[in-house]
């Protein structure tokens, strides 16, 4: 369902207003017909194939960002952005860690298929990334990371023209500025000539989470924060957390999404002055989001709850100008599709996901983590179902009603639980490691960082 002409913010209440009238559970009700976004004649007619620009949020719930309704004020970049924008209220990312969920997005193929479900393997160097399918089609292909699962030792740069990934990893040191320089930088240095493809990649709202002075939105409520950097180690060490620790986070973890909000603006703004944004396609994604004790822990990649797995999705089209709100689920493997489409190029064989262009129909939605033991889950409509192995245990919830997931209805609706765990658990057994994964030989320097950012088995 997409609702036009009105602010993006707004349109989740409308929306919640709709869901009542017009749901499942309504017999004869109808949902309005898809639509795609509004794409200028002049871009339709260019000989010029549109620049895309793709901006990852490291680390981004959906529920701290004021576009999805949230009251502190640290995200005007991006709720600005959704006035002119397509916003997905309901997108699910194929895993909660960002190896498996960002190869994901970039091929549209589901992360075990490609080797990175459970390891941060290399990917196959017969993965048909996006930016190899945008190159061979006279894209000039620019890359800027700062996470260390997307960089060279994993096969990131090989179809990226120039490819820049001095600041992995950050620790605690923000990085969100220098995306945003190394950015514009390619991008005036850039052929004026060609479309150019851009990945930039934010890592800022990882841990380690840093209160930035001028990026404090709690300052006046809690008063200064003598913690003004909080570390995983430093957090999982404690005996005991409680919800004052859960405040302090997320008032640090708020602070770097304003940090990072604000360069992404300045990115924006330096693609308007570069010419570069109105006829662009623009998406903004997370690759997963972060649990403050939600479901009793904290950080990220262990389980499938929609504190993670529910991510950010924005995509502006070339030549929008009115924003609009989707509330079907879609998948993060339908922004590659998707992009492909804006662009004007061919459908990709090999891609699993549908551009959400013209909408799309009502399909399973599979995701699944595997640090440190299978967990997987699928939604569908207003039910989502999760099995955990390990647990031997499995739930179903109705989104609708329980939102948070607090309340499995398995034992209440047999016929549905049946439904969705053999659909799950048959597309589970389905998917396969393929026979030409690498394993990336780490550093005793590099275990260290990944066990300090939460990745340590």
């Amino acid at each position: 369902m997409v609702v036009t002409g009105i602010p993006a913010r707004r349109a989740r209440a409308a929306l919640l207003t709709l869901s009542v009238v017009c749901s499942p559970v309504h017999v004869g009700c109808e949902p309005a017909p898809l639509r795609a976004p509004e794409v200028s004649a002049s871009v339709a007619t260019t000989a010029k194939r549109p620049d895309v620009i793709l901006v990852m949020m490291d680390t981004v719930r959906t529920d701290h960002l004021g576009l999805f309704g949230y009251a502190k004020p640290i995200s005007p970049a991006l709720d600005a952005l959704s006035e002119i924008a397509t916003t997905y209220g309901r997108a699910y990312a194929q895993s909660s860690w960002t190896a498996p969920s960002v190869a994901s997005l970039l091929t549209s193929r589901y992360p075990r298929e490609l080797g990175v479900g459970q390891h941060p393997n290399r990917l196959p160097r017969n993965a048909r990334t996006l930016p190899r399918v945008l190159r061979e089609h006279g894209y000039q292909t620019l890359g800027v990371s700062t996470n260390l699962f997307i960089s060279s030792r994993y096969g990131y740069e090989t179809d990226f023209d120039r490819f820049d990934e001095r600041w992995l990893s950050k620790g605690a040191k923000p990085t969100s500025s220098w995306v945003t320089n190394r950015a514009l930088d390619f991008l005036r240095e850039a052929r004026q000539e060609d479309p150019i493809f851009l990945y930039a990649h934010y890592f800022d709202p990882h841990y380690d989470y840093v209160l930035h002075r001028d990026f404090d939105a709690g300052a006046h409520i809690y008063g200064p924060n003598p913690t003004r950097t909080l570390s995983f180690l430093g957090q999982k060490l404690r005996p005991e957390l409680g919800e004052w620790d859960m405040v302090v986070s997320r008032r640090n973890y708020d602070s770097e999404i304003a940090y990072m909000d604000h360069h992404i603006g300045r990115l924006i703004s330096g693609l308007k002055g570069l010419g570069r944004f109105d006829n662009a396609v623009v998406v903004v994604v997370a690759d997963h989001g972060e649990e403050f004790l939600d479901h009793g822990s904290i950080g990220h990649g262990a389980t499938v709850y929609d504190e993670l797995i529910h991510v950010p999705l924005l995509i502006k089209a070339p030549g929008q100008t009115q924003g609009a709100w989707y509330e079907a689920p879609v998948a993060l493997l339908d922004v590659a599709p998707t992009i492909v489409d804006l662009s004007g190029l061919s459908e990709e064989p090999r891609h699993l996901g549908t551009s959400l262009r013209e909408g799309r129909q009502a399909n399973d939605i599979f995701a699944a983590t595997f640090r440190p033991t299978a967990k997987i889950a699928l939604v569908r409509g207003r039910h989502k179902a999760i099995i955990d192995y390990q647990a031997n245990d499995a739930w179903v919830f109705d989104l609708w009603e329980d939102p948070y997931e607090q309340h499995s209805i398995a034992a209440e609706h047999p016929e549905l639980t049946a439904s969705l765990l053999w659909q799950l658990e048959r597309w589970h057994e389905g998917e396969f490691e393929p026979s030409n994964t690498h394993a990336v030989p780490l550093t005793q320097g590099e275990k260290a960082l990944l066990r300090a950012l939460g990745y340590g088995e």
